[in-house]
């Protein structure tokens, strides 16, 4: 079913990185870098993986990754025009992902948690689940998200928070966070065969690279 969401700024390819040792996404960080040759870090041979994404980053990345075409009107959101991800942020609205705040996209504000896993979710197709989400913060989960984060945590794609800890929804998502949870999608789905959502195959998507 899903797949995809490279947290790939530029720079050089690398097996490893000067920062990663010890960090708690080491082993997925140096899989998608080493095994799929697929992660990229900064020229100065770090990775930054606390590092958080903005919300126009977080757009182009997915457009690379799921090659969307269709894009909606330019006076869709009143911030975009002219912008660099302005493309990118309208072809996801198009799709469905992207649904912005009151008629804007808001692309410098850094994307939360609770946003990054809901437009995963959107992209992808996850169906939204009814269950109760475990976390000690939950009811300060908006709305909008809690579906999508409930399905991604019963399906085991959110691994970063214990039962019953804290899913800290509004604080930014960090590089490290996002290449988590795409490692998480990749070990279940790479026990299954076929093309995947948006007609792109698991080998496709686990070697594309991306930069923004």
């Amino acid at each position: 079913l899903l797949m995809a969401l490279m947290m790939i700024l530029t720079g050089t390819a690398l097996a490893a990185f000067s920062d990663t040792s010890g960090n708690w996404a080491q082993a997925a960080i140096d899989k998608w870098s080493g095994q799929y040759g697929s992660l990229q870090g900064y020229s100065d041979g770090t990775f930054r993986p606390d590092r958080t994404i903005t919300r126009g980053a977080f757009a182009a990345i997915m457009v690379r990754l799921l090659q969307y075409q269709t894009a909606s009107p330019a006076e869709t959101f009143s911030d975009t025009p002219g912008t660099w991800c302005e493309n990118e942020v309208l072809k996801l609205h198009a799709a469905g992902v992207y649904l912005g705040d009151a008629g804007k996209a808001n692309i410098l504000a850094k994307i939360s948690r609770q946003q990054a896993v809901t437009m995963i979710g959107r992209a992808f197709g996850i169906a939204e689940s009814t269950a109760d989400l475990n976390y000690a913060d939950a009811s300060s989960v908006m709305s909008y998200s809690r579906g999508y984060i409930a399905a991604m945590a019963e399906k085991g794609y959110l691994t970063d928070t214990p039962s019953g800890g804290k899913f800290r929804p509004a604080e930014p998502i960090t590089r490290a966070e996002v290449v988590n949870i795409l490692n998480n999608m990749v070990d279940t789905l790479i026990q299954q065969s076929g093309t995947h959502t948006a007609n792109i195959s698991g080998t496709a998507l686990i070697n594309a690279s991306i930069r923004a």
